[in-house]
């Protein structure tokens, strides 16, 4: 057996969330003139990623969403090539839900040396 030192990382005190677009969002977006050419495919597109508050279960997970959709939907979508003027009602939350799939993730690790910085 084999004597392997672990490395200690501090722990950030914070989770992330991912956010990922679907298949109902690029629908959207095509119906608006978007279209493969764009490279619009799910699967071109890096998840978005949120610094969030650590949280213990996945009720505490849904009640963090409701209470915060409308900033992440306002956020992500002024990511995307649409125009202010084709943006959906952000007040609908089983709109959002259906445009984007959230995924918590604890215990986050900093491996970088030095202070965490704010860009």
């Amino acid at each position: 057996m084999m004597n392997v030192p672990i490395p200690e990382y501090p722990e950030v005190n914070r989770g992330i969330l991912l956010v990922k677009p679907t298949d109902v969002f690029f629908t959207y977006l095509k119906s608006k003139g978007f279209n493969e050419t764009d490279a619009l495919q799910p699967e071109d597109w890096e998840p978005t990623i949120y610094l969030v508050p650590e949280m213990d279960s996945p009720l505490e997970e849904d009640e963090w969403t409701k209470s915060n959709y409308k900033s992440l939907f306002s956020h992500l979508l002024a990511q995307t090539p649409l125009d202010e003027k084709d943006y959906p009602p952000i007040n609908d939350f089983p709109l959002f839900e259906s445009w984007f799939n959230c995924e918590f993730i604890i215990g986050i690790f900093d491996m970088v040396k030095g202070p965490l910085g704010r860009g």
